[in-house]
């Protein structure tokens, strides 16, 4: 055991340990929980925590993907879903979506992560990398999910989450998104800062969408750039006008399958917000109809990724 798992080890429930080192790695089909959004509370170092789980309508009986959507900070769930619809779009493509609920340690209202270098009103009380492994395992015991499909997104102080889970927990994810974020420096792969260090094999697809007006748009370029080098991306970058509001970069020929990828969209003169999202708060209202649906592009790119995995097992003769 390398010493990465071995410090975990000592601070994770034996559950957790398991999961991590890949024992009891199946899934619950059918599901235990019924359609419709669930509400679970686990208990995670100690406190209770809690989540919500969208299964959509007619799941088939085979696993199916998932993802795990990391609301903002000073947001919800809740909240989260009215910006994003990310069940909506769950639904229709038949996949789990589950909301975890971050924490206040001043205990009001301004709900958020301890996400390493962005820890919103949390004080840094709280331990969210072993939460959202709890919530890992949580899923594979209870949903019929698709393991190596698990995937996760988040917004603004969510996004920061997704950065820390780069770092700390990137094999128990397929792929991630973050949107409204700025990826410091600290959590490049290559920072000792970001667990000592990310390997280009531990590193993952990531998809980027920003405003022109957010804080985070000077940031991506560069993100884009340093990243995809890592990730030794070896296609030239290809630039898509998505909408005639909407530019994206791409690179698709990335990590030691060279089927990786590696993507940012800007959206001009959109703020702090979800594109598409006409809701809630004022300056994310009466959005230009030109600005893409972020949710639907979230899990497109979630699905090129999934393909490409299967594409590559095929190849390897494994399906």
């Amino acid at each position: 055991i390398s010493s990465r798992i071995a410090m975990m080890a000592l601070q994770l429930s034996v559950v957790a340990v398991l999961a991590l080192l890949g024992l009891g790695a199946g899934s619950k089909c059918p599901s235990s929980r019924p359609p419709g959004l669930n509400q679970v509370v686990i208990e995670v170092d100690g406190t209770e925590r809690t989540f919500y789980v969208f299964v959509p309508d007619d799941m088939s009986l085979e696993p199916s993907p998932a993802i795990v959507s990391f609301h903002g900070c000073g947001s919800s769930p809740l909240k989260f879903e009215f910006e994003s619809s990310m069940n909506v779009r769950a639904n229709t493509n038949k996949w789990f979506n589950v909301y975890p609920e971050g924490t206040d340690a001043r205990e009001g209202n301004k709900l958020g992560w301890n996400a390493g270098l962005s820890t919103c009103n949390t004080g840094g009380e709280v331990n969210d990398v072993h939460f959202t492994i709890a919530i890992h395992t949580w899923m594979l015991e209870n949903l019929c999910v698709e393991q190596s499909a698990i995937f996760g997104s988040g917004f603004s102080n969510g996004g920061s989450m997704i950065f820390n889970i780069s770092c700390e927990i990137p094999q128990y994810f397929a792929g991630l998104s973050f949107t409204g974020s700025t990826w410091p420096a600290g959590q490049y792969p290559d920072q000792d800062t970001c667990n000592g260090g990310v390997r280009p094999s531990e590193m993952k697809s990531v998809f980027g969408v920003c405003g022109g007006s957010d804080g985070c748009s000077s940031s991506m370029a560069p993100w884009f750039s340093r990243y995809s080098g890592l990730f030794e991306c070896k296609d030239e970058a290809s630039v898509i006008e998505l909408t005639p509001t909407t530019t994206c970069h791409r690179h698709s020929e990335c990590g030691a399958s060279g089927t990786e990828s590696v993507e940012y969209c800007l959206i001009e003169q959109l703020g702090h917000c979800w594109s598409g999202g006409d809701c809630c708060d004022s300056n994310c209202r009466d959005q230009s109809f030109n600005n893409p649906d972020a949710s639907a592009q979230v899990i497109d790119f979630f699905k090129r990724i999934r393909a490409a995995q299967l594409r590559n097992s095929t190849l390897a003769g494994t399906v």
